[in-house]
């Protein structure tokens, strides 16, 4: 524990902190979502037309 011993935070709390980060990382968002559920219902040629639509909004954002 030498090595943790000059970090200016509690190591508890550091761990607490990277795997908040990394479960919020890892989470799909909403527009994965709506692609995920146009691609499954309606097929790939929908899902990319979703992907394209929420790319242009993301360009335009």
């Amino acid at each position: 524990m030498e090595l943790l011993a000059g970090l200016p935070v509690d190591p508890a709390v550091l761990a607490a902190f990277i795997i908040a980060g990394g479960a919020i990382v890892l989470s799909p968002g909403p527009d994965k979502l709506l692609i995920i559920r146009y691609t499954m219902s309606s097929g790939a040629a929908v899902g990319i037309s979703t992907v394209a639509g929420v790319q242009a909004g993301l360009l335009v954002h």
